[in-house]
């Protein structure tokens, strides 16, 4: 099971991430999740990988700050390896990632 945190603009608007979204992911989601970080810092996703060699509840995949009058977002999450397998919650997670600088701010 993946939690979302839904006040973020990264996960409901242009694609909704969901539990979907998860589906056919080879290997693990990432590798070089955030780890120690101030307070302004905020997962947008918690991961529960279920892979024989990463298992467990994972945050610091896809992470969101404050900077300036914008955002920093950091993805610890392996598109570079889902994207070439074809998987369309990577490409829906991309997408979403391109256009945020055009989505609606919920906060």
């Amino acid at each position: 099971m993946q939690s979302f945190n839904e006040s973020y603009p990264l996960v409901t608007w242009r694609n909704e991430i969901n539990e979907g979204t998860w589906k056919n992911w080879v290997q693990e989601r990432g590798l070089y999740f955030l780890g120690e970080r101030d307070s302004r810092y905020r997962d947008i996703v918690q991961l529960d990988e279920n892979f024989t060699y990463n298992k467990g509840t994972k945050t610091g995949a896809l992470v969101e700050a404050p900077y300036g009058k914008g955002k920093w977002v950091y993805v610890g999450l392996g598109l570079w390896r889902q994207l070439p397998a074809g998987t369309d919650g990577a490409y829906q997670l991309l997408a979403n990632l391109i256009s945020l600088g055009k989505a609606p701010f919920s906060r």
